[in-house]
């Protein structure tokens, strides 16, 4: 589970708008086997788990918050936290981001 959550912030953090446009994205793991599923699944021990926080994007000079690929992300872009940016910020009229 853990290795999942790691694999899963390391690829959020490659989507990120602040990389290059021309990057290429990166390639999906590889499918696993039935067999590999269930022997996964065997050694997964339940946990309880925080509900997912929502990652919008700031400037540093800017007083709104933005979706990722927000056209006005291209000379600054501060990952934060939906629910710390909604006390102080507004969001962009232009790209929507989630509220």
């Amino acid at each position: 589970m853990k290795k999942t959550l790691a694999l899963l912030l390391s690829l959020s953090m490659l989507f990120c708008s602040c990389a290059s446009a021309n990057a290429e994205p990166p390639q999906a793991p590889p499918e696993q086997t039935p067999a590999a599923v269930n022997e996964l699944q065997i050694h997964e021990e339940p946990t309880h788990q925080a509900p997912q926080s929502i990652t919008v994007y700031v400037t540093k000079s800017g007083t709104k918050y933005h979706s990722e690929g927000c056209r006005y992300l291209k000379k600054s872009c501060i990952a934060k936290d939906l629910d710390r940016v909604k006390l102080t910020y507004k969001p962009c009229s232009k790209c929507n981001p989630p509220t």
